[in-house]
């Protein structure tokens, strides 16, 4: 007989094939073992539509009857009834004695308990989805095991699979892009424990409930019973293997990435890449590999584009189409970085500021492509930026008085909660300094000496009459602008914090400070409670605030539709739950508080570039108090009308090391530039710029002002420092342009391949350059472009790419991450190299055997790597000196000789500070 642990997980992985297609997948997962195959093909011939087998030899795969009754109670829970069955054991609906509450029990049949190795797979399963704890997946309340009985009990949820959602077709898009949000930020929650889930699908995504317009609803992940943990943190839960057999391919064809299909080593990608399949699926209505029999779809996953979603449906967004083909890459480390940066892209995607060019971050996983969706927020904040940081404001009519600022914070980092305290003096806040995590501080007006409470990591979200502050701990990132954790209280006077409930994203004190209005994560969405326990509003998006108001009657907050941006309107709600929208639909809606008079205080803009302080009254009356130029956060309203806020800080800088330089010089030109090329010598760096559209600058290293060349997208500068090849924008295109760096006129040509922009490489001849690109019907690879005369020659198969050429300019390394090679760019074989892992290949080396790679985000790490061995020397740490609001280094170039270097990172920063004479 076969190895009993490959034959069980072959088993239920072609179950889950539609039946005409189990022996082409079975082919496919096992050619070698024709044994293997006949057994499992024996398994599957006498298994029912449901996969109950009968007279199995296996008992670890004979599914018995269900093994617990109506009443029966296993640990504290009553089992109500059977709601489910599958490979590992059945769900029952349950009822938690002790909480009263209704929960979902899944047990391990009784037939399987004698098998160890079957107990062992089940406890693994059940402890590594109990380290997840996120809103867009499935939470894990408690394992145990009863009399016998092994369990896991989870939260019990109502509605439908994404699958049957999809039934009637493609979903309209903005449910597909709250899904997609959503489920982006699950699997980057698992990620970040180091969980792949591996069988990402329709099936198992969980889509609870909707509001009553039709409303998205909330996305629940299920089902990581294949995840495998592919790290292991010295703080994490302990190490979690699970039992998979290497080679192989375990997942569902359709939706198993190229690297599953081929039974290698998977990582969070994959399941990027099965995202992509998933939101294909969405938009268009159908899958994006196709086929007669399994074998065909497996054929055409591994060799084949999907059909462009635009031509299935042009109205779609074009940059969404780029972020599926992205998340659809064949090699894994041609797709997004993280699932963090994916759900970043969807939410600037969803966000009505977004535009095609600002969006397309889903054409490249170079960081230059990955910054860019930030390209039109990072526009708008900078506006509201003078000198050290104030909002300089202008008044609503000439007659107004003109308004004092006293500046809060003076150091460098984000302030994302402040409010004032009972007496009106002092202020209480989160920060997070210098690259510090957050912690509460309490400080004045106009002194810079602010006092630690010591409560690192925490979030503050209010402060009460009594001088007791509402606190989150273990604050987890959901939304934009939200994140969900621990609430506690505790005093400002010190003290060890209190813990008081779970999942918990915005709470605010009644007047008296005997309690609090919270804001929850729930099965809907969000629900918002006052006292907590008695529900006073529901909503699938996500909800900012709550206040209440002076009085205790009212509590107003904010309803934002989607988690993807920070649209949305004013509500009021009273204490028996009538709830009232007092505002219009705003572009950008952030930071609410009530004035003592009775309105509400909040920033908001009806148009992009039209911020405003306004004011509101429980009957939606609404009037404008003050209009600033940029975006910025309403924190906090004293007695005396003084108003505390933060405006927002953002840039994307450049840093670099001239050639026989010990120290990094600044080579920022704009709020927004990067380089994406330096010369060979060090002497000049190529910088994109983004002021109102793409520009192309060249400055020195020694800090000389640049020169702007024009305007596109700057790829590659020649050897000889006279030619830049460009893009009209940084979207994929068969239109090529050179600028060049002295007197004379841009060129352009119209290319028979579309071409992308993903880097390039001058020949020596300073005429032909190296790109990767695409003809229509084709897979991508690397052509050699003639800039004199337009021709494209391929150089490599169709699926290798790459844009690194050696020094003698005859070789290109090429190739996916476990099978790169040398290609010869004038004909003949192919030439492996060593492994040399994970990692961004930057440039050759003047040695012909050696490459730079960086590795890492913050700091970044550059290495010298061996073609021959394999083997890595560190050549480079690049850290700012200061790094306040930075969340990563996205982008490395570095000369031959690796003398001299630049690179670029994103700073977002906020300033806080108190408004005095807005009425």
């Amino acid at each position: 007989m076969a190895d009993w642990a490959k034959l069980e997980e072959l088993f239920h992985a072609a179950l889950g094939q539609p039946p005409e297609n189990r022996a082409e997948f079975l082919q496919q997962a096992c050619p070698d073992d024709e044994q293997l195959r006949k057994e499992v093909q024996s398994l599957l011939d006498r298994a029912g539509p449901d996969g109950f087998l009968e007279g199995s030899p296996l008992s670890s795969i004979q599914p018995a009857p269900a093994c617990l009754k109506p009443g029966q109670m296993v640990g504290r829970l009553r089992i109500v009834e059977l709601i489910g069955a599958g490979g590992m054991g059945e769900v029952y609906r349950a009822t938690d004695e002790r909480l009263k509450r209704d929960v979902a029990v899944k047990v391990l049949r009784s037939a399987f308990a004698p098998d160890r190795e079957r107990m062992r797979r089940f406890e693994e399963e059940a402890r590594a989805a109990g380290m997840l704890n996120h809103p867009n997946i499935v939470a894990i309340y408690d394992v145990g095991v009863d009399d016998g009985i092994p369990y896991v009990v989870s939260e019990l949820l109502a509605g439908e699979t994404l699958r049957t959602r999809l039934a009637d077709g493609p979903l309209p898009l903005r449910k597909t892009l709250a899904y997609a949000g959503q489920i982006a930020r699950g699997l980057a929650a698992a990620h970040q424990k180091g969980i792949v889930h591996r069988d990402l699908k329709p099936e198992n995504v969980f889509v609870v409930g909707s509001d009553s317009t039709g409303g998205p609803g909330q996305v629940k992940i299920l089902d990581f019973g294949l995840a495998k943990l592919v790290r292991t943190d010295a703080h994490d839960h302990g190490t979690v293997t699970m039992g998979t057999q290497p080679g192989v391919a375990m997942g569902t064809v359709g939706y198993m990435s190229p690297e599953q299909l081929r039974g290698g080593e998977v990582d969070h990608r994959t399941d990027i890449f099965a995202f992509g399949v998933v939101l294909f699926e969405m938009l268009a209505g159908r899958r994006a590999f196709l086929g007669q029999t399994s074998a065909d779809v497996i054929g055409a996953t591994l060799r084949e584009d999907p059909p462009d979603l635009l031509e299935i449906d042009p109205k779609l967004p074009e940059a969404l189409a780029r972020l599926v083909e992205h998340c659809l890459e064949k090699q894994p480390e041609d797709r997004f970085e993280s699932a963090r940066d994916l759900a970043f892209a969807l939410e600037t995607i969803a966000s009505p500021s977004s535009s095609r060019r600002s969006v397309a971050t889903s054409e490249t996983p170079s960081p230059v492509k990955r910054r860019l969706p930030l390209a039109v927020s990072i526009m708008l904040a900078a506006v509201a930026i003078l000198g050290i940081g104030y909002l300089i404001l202008r008044p609503s009519s000439r007659d107004s008085p003109q308004p004092s600022f006293e500046r809060v914070t003076y150091r460098k980092g984000l302030v994302p909660t402040a409010r004032f305290v009972p007496s009106g003096s002092d202020i209480v806040y989160a920060a997070a300094w210098d690259g510090a995590p957050l912690d509460v501080f309490s400080g004045r007006p106009g002194q810079p000496d602010a006092r630690s409470f010591g409560l690192s990591g925490a979030q503050l979200l209010s402060v009460s009459s009594k001088g007791e502050m509402a606190l989150m701990l273990r604050a987890r990132w959901l939304y934009m602008f939200q994140f969900v954790g621990t609430l506690v209280r505790a005093s400002l006077s010190g003290g060890a914090p209190r813990e008081l409930m779970e999942n918990v994203v915005g709470a605010d004190w009644s007047p008296d400070g005997s309690q609090m209005a919270v804001v929850r994560v729930s099965d809907a969405g969000q629900r918002l409670e006052f006292p907590p326990g008695k529900l006073l509003y529901e909503t699938p998006g996500w909800i900012e605030g709550p206040r209440v108001s002076p009085r205790g009657e009212h509590v107003a907050f904010i309803v934002h539709p989607t988690g993807g941006n920070a649209d949305g309107s004013l509500w009021v709600v009273d204490l028996e739950g009538h709830a009232t929208k007092l505002s219009p639909d705003y572009y950008n809606i952030r930071g609410l508080a009530w004035f003592r008079t009775g309105e509400i205080w909040y920033g908001a803009s009806l148009r992009r570039d039209e911020e405003a302080v306004w004011a509101s009254t429980v009957l939606g009356k609404q009037r404008v108090l003050w209009r600033a130029p940029g975006p910025f956060t309403v924190h906090d309203v004293a007695a005396d009308g003084r108003v505390l806020l933060s405006n927002e800080r953002i840039r994307y800088e450049s840093f670099g090391l001239p050639s026989g330089a010990k120290v990094e010089r600044n080579l920022s030109w704009a709020d927004i530039d990067n380089p994406t090329d330096i010369s060979d010598d060090g002497s000049m760096v190529l910088l994109n710029v983004e002021i109102n559209d793409m520009q192309v600058y060249l400055r020195k290293m020694d800090g000389s002002p640049a020169v702007p060349l024009g305007k596109g997208f700057p790829i590659a500068l020649s050897h000889d420092m006279k030619r830049v090849l460009i893009f009209p924008t940084f979207q994929r295109s068969n239109r090529i342009g050179v600028l060049p760096t002295g007197p004379g006129e841009p060129s352009w040509h119209e290319a028979a391949v579309e071409f992308l922009p993903r880097g390039g490489s001058w020949l020596l001849d300073n005429r032909r350059v190296l790109l990767i690109g695409r003809e229509k019907g084709h897979q991508a690879r690397s052509y050699v472009f003639d800039t004199e005369n337009g021709a494209s020659t391929p150089v490599t198969p169709e699926g290798i790419i790459g844009t690194l050429v050696s020094p003698d300019g005859k070789w290109l390394l090429a190739g996916p991450v476990a099978h790169r090679a040398r290609y010869p760019l004038e004909g003949g074989d192919a030439m492996p190299v060593a492994p040399l892992g994970a990692g961004r290949l930057i440039r050759w080396s003047v040695d012909p055997d050696s490459i730079y790679m960086s590795e890492g985000t913050l700091p970044a790490h550059v290495y010298r790597a061996s073609l021959k061995t394999g083997a890595k020397e560190l050549v480079y740490n690049l850290l700012p000196s200061d790094p306040a609001g930075i969340l990563r280094i996205d982008w490395v170039v570095i000369t031959p000789d690796g003398r001299a270097y630049a690179y670029a990172f994103f700073r977002m920063q906020h300033d806080l500070m108190v408004v005095s004479g807005l009425r």
